[in-house]
């Protein structure tokens, strides 16, 4: 189920741009904020439509259904579903997919929930279940396409933007295949990772922007 990519070293070089030219886009969260805020139904109907895994979603679109969650009541980035982590450890699948099931409409942009809900689908692998797991996928397509959008990774000046930092782990491990991570850093909202390819001793780094955890920690709950 991984977000396919020409080569690994391809997702080292993507450029960055909610200006969109060709496959990058710029995201201003201030703007984000201000387009979710006064117009709330466009943004319900975005996510309607990007819950229901539609692929004639442009990039700008789904982007804003990304970033734009964290202007929505419901974003939380502090809740790490754990007892499911648990499950899916143990790979007790059923019962992963069943809480999944449950959680994700609450956090329907979540990719560790995403990932670990397809995961277990694909591992049940009944009739009933393929649905969902045709519709996990595009979601977890459309989203990580969005972010590999957002900036180049290799560039403080220009990191990919997450909207939790545990996306982090879900690109780096589902979606680039990094297995090797040997150190990680924070400055202000800019996460570092320093990681390894395979065969190669050489380490590299790849740079986040966790704003919007950081802007939702330092508020008032």
């Amino acid at each position: 189920m991984k977000y396919l990519l020409t080569a690994l070293l391809t997702i080292l070089t993507l450029p960055c741009a909610f200006a969109q030219v060709n496959d990058k886009i710029d995201i201003d969260y201030n703007k984000v904020e201000v387009n979710v805020l006064t117009n709330r139904q466009h943004y319900q109907d975005q996510l309607q439509r990007y819950i229901a895994a539609d692929t004639t979603m442009r990039l700008d679109e789904i982007a804003l259904v990304y970033y734009g969650y964290p202007s929505t009541l419901e974003y939380d980035p502090t809740i790490d579903y754990s007892t499911i982590r648990d499950q899916f450890a143990k790979k007790e699948y059923k019962k992963v997919l069943e809480q999944v099931r449950e959680a994700l409409p609450a956090d329907p942009v979540n990719l560790d929930l995403i990932v670990m809900g397809a995961l277990s689908a694909s591992k049940v692998n009944s009739k009933a279940d393929a649905a969902y797991l045709a519709n996990l996928q595009n979601r977890f397509n459309m989203l990580v396409t969005a972010i590999m959008a957002s900036g180049s990774g290799v560039d403080v000046n220009s990191p990919f933007k997450i909207i939790r930092a545990a996306d982090a782990m879900v690109l780096m491990r589902n979606v680039i295949g990094i297995t090797d991570i040997t150190n990680d850093a924070q400055a202000d909202n800019i996460m570092a990772y320093v990681f390894r390819l395979p065969q190669s001793q050489r380490d590299n780094i790849l740079y986040f922007d966790i704003t919007p955890q950081q802007k939702f920690l330092s508020s008032p709950q």
